[in-house]
This record gives C-alpha cells, structure tokens and sequence, in this order.
C-alpha cells in the first residue's frame, strides 16, 4: 500500500512539473529609448481581436538596458515596442479582415524586435534603434536573427513577377510554381545546415512559414494573374497540402491558408478567398481546420461573431 502511495505521488509531480510554467527571460539594449517604457506584447495571428495582447511593460534604464521575466509552458512569437498600440498585423486584419491573403504583414516583422521565444531560455537584444535599418536590432541568439533576416529578405515571387511593379508575368502556372518550390527549397536548406544548433520548435515555426508562405505567395499570385483561367483542380490539389504535416500553430501562414481553406470548402470549391464569419464557418472549420489550431481558430471565430453582434447592435 505505501508503495502504492509513493507511486501515485510520484506521478502526480511528475505531472506537475511537465504541466508547470518556466521563467523565460528577454534582457535588451537602445539607448534610444533609455528612461521610456517598453512593452512586450503577443503576436498570434488567431488572436488579433484580443484586446489582452500586452504581456507586461519596464522602463528602460539612463544606460539602455531594460528585461522582461514571463512564465512561459509553450513557445510563443513576441514584440517588443515602444507604444501600446495594437501589433500591427493586428491592425490591418482587424481592418480588412478580407484581405488576410496578402503578403502585407512580413515587413511588420521587422520593424520591432520580434522574437520566437520558448520556455526557460534567455534572450538577449544587444541593440535596438526605432531607425528601421538592417542594423538596427541586433539579437544574440541565432534563431531570432535568422528570423529577422527571412522576413527582411524573403520573396517567392521574384522570379515570376515584374521587378518594377511585382505584377504577374506570363508564365505558365505549373512553371510557377516550379520556380517558387526553388525558392523555397533553398530557404529550407538554409534553415536545415543549421539544425543542429537551433531551437527545434523554432526550426518547426521557420520551416511552416517557409514552406506555407510559398504556397501562400503562389496562391496569391495564380489568382491574380490575367493570362489563364483558374484551374480548380490544380488549386485543388495544392490547398491538399494543409494535411498531413506538423505545422507550427504560431505561424501567420497558417492562419491565412486555414483562412483559405474554409473558404474553399464552404463556397463549393470555387477559388473565392474568403467569407464572412457565421454558423455555417464555425461548423467547417470544426470539421477542416489543422488540428493545433483548431480550438483557437474556432474560438477567434467565435469571438468575431460576437464583435459583429455587438456592432450591428450599436449601428
């Protein structure tokens, strides 16, 4: 019987332990913002209606130097600004809701220090300046400068689109897509040299952003060109990518190919990109959304439906 015992407390701090929260630690450096307060806020794209987003906020030091200390039990993207405004993906997304499909939001990305961080780990920002030059945030840990450098640099449609105004060249769409799984191959490649020494969620969260924001772009750029029509069996089959792979749930790409897919499914397969939020959504998306996302995007859809009521109610 006491080993019994023993054996169940055992477990149960085991629990304990997998279950608890880890302090994770952000110290930084701007001389820029000495004596002013800093915010660190969260950056997850299914949660752009929360108004709770501002994690915790310092003031700086006179010499610069500021820290965070959160308790952390998973990875999670965030910013660190100085204002108390909403991220900025936040903004356009509560704006145009519609236009979720643009590649607007990865040079939002840069313009703060922006960092993946997972729990127990210190990060450091060794310089941070409001400038928005390449030099400007300097981080010392590799992941979250490999971050900064993919979305300052990163663009899949450069071989298929004008240089002088990013429109659509005529090329035929299997072609395209070709030159875009290049692009994203190599990106990969860089990210997979450096697996060894890189955080493992963190290579997960860059390899979904990669390989969605390819398909993303693409996407993008096929239902935009003027020169073919749609083939919705091609589109098809290249949404078919959302199964069967271990997508990060913190990832922007996903958010706008789950966005997609809804759609997709419940306009009757047609290659409309969007629709509004209703009963009708809530129920494909509990039948088609990705499995880690799921309860979070259905609940951002639940939330969104409410804003809806509430404004309706007001006008």
């Amino acid at each position: 019987m006491k080993k019994c015992t023993l054996l169940l407390l055992f477990i149960l701090f085991s629990i304990f332990l997998s279950s608890a929260q880890t302090s994770t630690i952000i110290q930084g450096q701007s001389k820029e913002q000495a004596n002013e307060k800093v915010y660190l806020k969260n950056y997850d794209p299914f949660q752009y209606n929360s108004n709770t987003f501002i994690l915790d906020s310092v003031i700086v030091s006179p010499n610069g130097e500021f820290e965070f200390e959160i308790q952390l039990h998973e990875p999670k993207l965030i910013i660190i600004s100085n204002d108390t405004k909403l991220p900025p993906t936040y903004s356009v997304l509560r704006e145009a809701p519609s236009l979720y499909y643009f590649s607007f939001c990865v040079q939002f990305y840069t313009v703060y220090p922006t960092l993946f961080i997972s729990p127990g780990n210190t990060y450091n920002i060794t310089h941070w300046d409001t400038k928005n030059k390449k030099e400007s945030i300097i981080h010392n840990e590799d992941e979250n400068n490999i971050l900064r450098h993919h979305y300052s640099t990163q663009n899949f449609l450069k071989s298929i689109s004008a240089e002088e105004d990013g429109s659509p060249l005529e090329i035929d769409p299997n072609n395209a897509w070709h030159e875009v799984q290049k692009i994203r191959n190599n990106s990969l490649e860089e990210i997979r040299i450096q697996t060894s020494v890189l955080d493992t969620e963190f290579v997960n969260y860059m390899e979904t952003e990669i390989k969605l924001g390819a398909l993303n772009s693409f996407l993008l750029w096929y239902t935009n060109q003027p020169y073919f029509d749609i083939d919705l069996e091609f589109y098809s089959k290249l949404l078919n990518t959302y199964e069967n792979h271990n997508f990060n749930p913190l990832s922007l790409e996903l958010f706008k190919l789950t966005e997609r897919i809804v759609a997709f499914k419940m306009l009757n397969h047609t290659n409309e990109v969007y629709c509004k939020v209703s009963q009708q959504k809530i129920e494909i998306a509990q039948k088609y959304a990705y499995l880690n996302i799921k309860e979070k995007y259905i609940e951002h859809l639940q939330n969104q439906e409410q804003i809806n009521k509430i404004s309706l109610e007001k006008s």
